[in-house]
């Protein structure tokens, strides 16, 4: 059960209470509810959640207590009057109002991997409403949903001993050395907690009460609001339906590689297919996070780490979940030595060199990108086609012989947002040793 420094209170609302703030993040959404005109009995619920705090937890929905900590719907604090309110299912329908939330997958290894991050305007929670397969699979994982990013990571390294115990007095907190990257974000949510007075960070959701979704079920008048739901449920999925057509696509791949006599290990083809799930925007890969905070409160975590741990040289950037658009300069990044792929990863401590698995995943990559640029465009295609516009850059901070992977060094000036940093920052230098660019592949989008 997480415990707030500040005690967090549910509003209850109507929709002429927060309409304006709807309009403003997602106008298509306000007009349908508007045309429908809402009286005061359909009620909403307003919950703000501080950064670190799920959301939704192993399927199960999080809100506060009277006393300012967060546990699971059906837990014995939660006052009966809230909980009456949400408890048609354990996820229920809410609209991001600000910053964002992260969707992620908790493995029984620990490892945590990213599925989808929703910005203001952006409704989870969809899937549960819609009608149910008669049949279902038992599965050994659930959702989770974090206040902002959950896999959140800083490039330099953070694990030493002395720097983080001083780092530690300093905040008042208590946490382990982050010896890995998925480790980072614990130590900054317990910087984020130790500063939310000051930081005011919190992620704002409206979550639509039982009264809503009986009336766009079974009143005509609400159909439209109801097909909204279906429609965002659709794009939400949408993207996993393109991911079809490279598994449906994958015995043309394999054979091309038997007939080139191409050895692929089941790891990196299962690589390549994350990959591809990024460059098609279904899931996410990583950026250098911003001054906005989308994502975190990232400048006090910052100025923690220059400040406190004394971080050297080096410039305190962090990396945040994103997912790739066509926007002219977006790029995100997969690391091989930060995998989310779903399947458990190889052990890179057993790879006689990453140089070689990177140069190795180029060459499928390659492979792939030139036997689907002869399949058929799909009638009924929209946005960006991926394999005539993607480009994929390998990087490692090691020099390559082959001059087929480029130094990491370079990225800075290949990729702006590495240097929009606090002018505070601007003459630190770039991490180009940082673990998660030795064997990093970058995304992106050709202009035109």
């Amino acid at each position: 059960m997480y415990t707030n420094t500040q005690t967090v209170r549910p509003e209850t609302l109507s929709w002429t209470d927060i309409r304006e703030r709807v309009q403003q993040i997602n106008p298509e959404l306000a007009g349908i509810i508007d045309e429908i005109e809402p009286n005061d009995e359909f009620r909403l619920v307003k919950v703000c959640y501080p950064f670190g705090v799920n959301i939704l937890e192993n399927g199960i929905c999080h809100l506060p207590t009277p006393t300012g900590k967060f546990a699971a719907i059906d837990h014995h604090q939660i006052p009966p009057s809230l909980r009456s309110l949400v408890d048609y299912n354990p996820c229920p329908l809410g609209l991001v109002l600000n910053k964002s939330v992260e969707v992620y997958i908790k493995t029984s290894e620990d490892r945590v991997i990213p599925f989808k991050l929703f910005e203001p305007g952006r409704t989870f929670g969809v899937w549960s409403i819609m009608e149910q397969p008669q049949a279902f699979v038992r599965k050994s994982w659930d959702w989770n949903i974090s206040s902002g990013a959950r896999t959140l990571f800083m490039l330099p390294k953070i694990a030493d001993r002395i720097s983080h115990n001083r780092l530690c007095r300093a905040h008042g907190i208590r946490s382990y050395v982050p010896n890995t990257l998925c480790e980072h974000w614990k130590v900054f949510a317990e910087i984020a907690k130790a500063h939310a007075n000051e930081s005011h960070w919190g992620t704002d959701v409206l979550f639509f009460t039982d009264k809503w979704l009986d009336a766009a079920a079974n009143d005509k008048a609400w159909s439209r609001l109801r097909n909204y739901w279906t429609e965002e449920a659709w794009r939400q999925a949408y993207n996993w339906v393109g991911k079809m057509n490279f598994d449906f696509g994958w015995d043309a791949f394999i054979s091309e590689l038997e007939r080139r006599q191409m050895k692929a290990r089941p790891y990196m083809l299962d690589t390549l297919k994350h990959l591809l799930a990024i460059g098609s925007g279904t899931i996410p890969g990583f950026k250098p996070a911003d001054a906005s905070e989308s994502t975190a409160p990232t400048s006090i975590i910052q100025q923690a780490y220059v400040d406190d741990y004394q971080l050297k040289s080096y410039a305190p950037t962090i990396m945040q979940p994103a997912h790739l658009t066509s926007a002219p300069g977006d790029a995100v990044y997969y690391s091989l030595q930060f995998p989310t792929l779903p399947e458990k990863p190889q052990e890179l401590k057993s790879i006689p060199s990453v140089m070689k698995v990177l140069r190795e995943l180029k060459n499928l990559v390659d492979v792939f990108m030139d036997i689907s640029r002869a399949w058929p465009k799909p009638k009924d295609a929209q946005g960006y086609d991926f394999v005539k516009t993607a480009q994929l850059d390998y990087f490692h901070n090691e020099h390559d012989n082959y001059e087929e992977i480029s130094p990491t060094a370079l990225l800075p000036d290949q990729d702006a947002n590495f240097s929009k940093l606090p002018k505070v920052y601007q003459d630190r230098r770039f991490p180009e040793n940082g673990h998660f660019l030795r064997g990093c592949v970058k995304i992106s989008i050709k202009s035109d």
